[in-house]
C-alpha cells in the first residue's frame, strides 16, 4: 500500500533527545492507517510501502549517517514513526524500506548508501516491540533484478542473519515490448542479430531471483509487476500476446517461489465498482486463473484476418501447456471445426468461414472464437474480415502543426497497427530514441484511433531534433502483414499530408 511523505511533514527544529525532527502529519497517517486495517480484516497481506519519496527527497542524501543530515534524519525519524504505528497489527503488515531507491550519484555509491539505509530502517523498526518479527522488504537498487544490484541486498540480507527480511524487485518486461516500440510479441525476437524474446527475457529475470535470493533462503517479492503499454492505456499492447505474458509469469512465479504484485494504476480494477471487477474481463480472468495453474493459448495471433473470401480451412496451433483442448464454444465439432491432437492444431473449415466471412457486411470483427480448456482460462480466437488499409479519402492536404501533432485519416479496413516507423529523405529514422531504434512508441509518439478512423502523429514525436523541415514518410505496418505509407512534409511549424 504505496504512501508518498513528501509535504506531510512538518519540522520541529527544536526536537531533543527521542523526539522527531520530522513529524508526519497525524490526521493523514491516522487515515492511511485506516485504510491498512480494512485490509487486514478482509485477510489481505499489507506492505507499507515508502513509495514516491525517494526521487523527491532521499536520493539527494550525500552518504552522511548522522543526524546532522537532513535526509537521514528525516528516514531515520519516518521509520521509527511508521514502527510505532502499526507495532499492533498482525505480521501480515510488514514494512518496505524504500520504493525503487536511486540516488544521484551513481550505482556504485547508490549501492553503499542504500545499504545504510536498509540497515538503520532495520534497526529502527526491529528496535520497536510488536515489530521483532515483522517482515521487512529490502529493495535492490532501481528495484532492479541485475546480478549487480541483487548481489549486494543478498549479501545485506544474509550477514544480518534476520529470517524475517525479504528482498523486493519489480519486472516491467523489456521496454520495446512493454511500452509497444514496434515489438508486440510475446515470443517475437525483440532485437535484430539477437534471440531474446520477451519470454527468455522473463526466464532470465526468474533466474537472476532464484541464484541471488530464492537459493539462499531469502524470499521475494516482486513489488510491481505489469506491462508499461497496459499502465498507460488498454489499447496500446496487441490483447492476446499481453494474455501471455500475464500467464508465463505467473507460471514463473509458481515455479520459483516468488510472489506478485500487479501494478495498477487504475487500468485493471474498476475501483468506481462496488464489487471492484476487471475493467478488462479478459485480463482479470487469465491473471487468476494463472494464480492456481497454467493456462492455454493459441501459439500464434489471437486474430485472424480474412483479406478475401475463404477458399481452404485455417490452422490455429494450440500452446497447451499440459491442459486438454476441450471445445469451441458454439461449434460444432467434425463439422465447424476439427482438432489434431498430435499437433496440438484447431482447424477451422472453410465452410464455417466462409459462413461468417458472408454474414459480416463491412470490415472488422466477424466473429469470437472462445476456446476451452480442462483447466486455466478459456482463450478467445477473433475472425477480422479486413482488407489492405488505405489513406482516408481527405488525407491529402490535411495539416497540422510540431505544436499541436497531425491527425491523418486512415480506412484501417478491419486492419490494427503493429508497427510505425518515420524516415526522411535519406531513409534514416527520425523520432524519439531514432539514435538507436527505428520504431515509434505506441501511444506517445503515435495515437491510433480505429473507431475515428484516424492516426495521430503527436507533439513529442515533433519535439525530437531528429525530425527536421523536409520530407517524411510514415511507414506503418499492419497484423495482416500489409503496410502503409503516409507522407508528410514538414516546414518549420506546418505538417502537412503530401499528395
Amino acid at each position: 500500500m504505496p504512501l508518498t511523505l513528501e509535504h506531510r511533514y512538518a519540522e520541529n527544529p527544536d526536537a531533543g533527545p527521542g523526539e522527531y525532527r520530522y513529524v508526519i502529519n497525524a490526521d493523514w497517517l491516522a487515515r492511511y492507517k485506516q485504510v491498512v486495517d480494512w485490509a487486514v480484516e478482509e485477510g489481505l497481506y499489507v506492505d507499507v510501502d515508502l513509495h514516491g519519496d525517494s526521487y523527491m527527497w532521499i536520493n539527494h542524501w550525500d552518504g552522511t549517517v548522522s543526524p546532522s543530515s537532513v535526509e537521514y534524519r528525516k528516514f531515520t525519524d519516518t521509520w521509527k514513526q511508521l514502527a510505532v504505528t502499526f507495532a499492533n497489527e498482525p505480521q501480515r503488515v510488514c514494512f518496505e524500506t524504500d520504493n525503487e531507491p536511486q540516488f544521484a550519484s551513481g550505482d556504485a555509491d547508490g549501492i553503499t548508501k542504500l545499504i545504510a539505509l536498509n540497515t538503520v530502517a532495520h534497526e529502527v523498526i526491529r528496535a520497536v516491540p510488536g515489530n521483532e518479527k515483522r517482515m521487512i522488504i529490502f529493495p535492490t537498487l532501481h528495484t532492479n533484478d541485475a546480478d549487480q544490484f541483487t548481489a549486494p541486498a543478498r549479501d545485506q540480507i544474509l550477514g544480518l542473519h534476520d529470517p524475517y527480511i525479504l528482498a523486493t524487485v519489480h519486472y516491467y518486461s523489456e521496454w520495446v515490448y512493454s511500452a509497444n516500440l514496434g515489438r508486440t510479441g510475446f515470443d517475437e525476437k525483440l532485437f535484430d542479430g539477437q534471440n531474446a524474446t520477451p519470454r527468455t527475457v522473463a526466464d532470465k529475470f526468474a533466474e537472476h531471483v532464484k541464484t541471488n535470493f530464492t537459493d539462499h533462503g531469502i524470499g521475494t517479492v516482486v513489488g510491481e509487476f505489469g506491462l508499461l503499454g497496459y499502465d498507460a492505456a488498454d489499447t496500446y499492447l496487441q490483447p492476446g500476446e499481453e494474455l501471455k505474458y500475464y500467464e508465463y509469469m505467473n507460471h514463473l512465479a509458481q515455479e520459483g517461489d516468488f510472489a506478485l504484485i500487479l501494478w495498477d494504476n487504475g487500468s485493471a480494477i474498476d475501483r468506481r465498482s462496488p464489487t471492484y471487477t476487471w475493467k478488462n474481463a479478459d485480463m482479470g480472468t487469465m491473471l487468476e486463473a494463472s494464480m492456481r495453474g497454467r493456462s492455454s493459448y493459441s501459439t500464434g495471433l489471437d486474430a485472424i484476418y480474412m483479406g478475401a473470401e475463404p477458399t481452404g480451412s485455417v490452422d490455429i496451433p494450440l500452446t497447451l501447456n499440459n491442459n486438454t483442448f476441450a471445445g469451441i464454444a458454439g461449434l460444432a465439432a467434425g463439422v465447424d471445426y476439427t482438432y489434431d491432437q498430435p499437433a496440438a492444431t484447431v482447424r477451422l473449415s472453410q465452410a464455417y468461414l466462409r459462413s461468417v466471412y458472408d454474414a459480416h457486411n463491412g470490415y472488422g470483427q466477424a466473429a469470437t472464437l472462445t476456446l476451452n480448456f480442462n483447466a486455466g482460462a478459456p482463450w478467445h480466437e477473433y475472425l477480422v474480415k479486413s482488407a489492405v488499409p488505405a489513406l482516408g479519402v481527405s488525407a491529402t492536404g490535411a495539416t497540422g502543426t510540431r505544436t499541436d501533432g497531425i491527425t491523418v485519416p486512415i480506412n484501417f479496413k478491419g486492419n490494427v497497427v503493429k508497427s510505425a516507423a518515420a524516415v526522411n529523405d535519406a531513409g534514416d529514422p527520425v523520432g524519439p530514441n531514432s539514435g538507436w531504434w527505428k520504431f515509434l512508441q505506441s501511444g506517445t509518439s503515435f495515437k491510433v484511433d480505429p473507431e475515428a478512423g484516424t492516426l495521430k502523429l503527436t507533439k513529442q514525436f515533433f519535439d525530437d531534433s531528429s525530425v527536421s523541415d523536409g520530407n517524411v514518410n510514415l511507414n506503418l505496418t499492419f497484423f495482416d502483414g500489409s503496410g502503409l505509407t503516409v507522407p508528410l512534409a514538414v516546414n518549420g511549424q506546418s505538417v502537412t499530408v503530401r499528395p
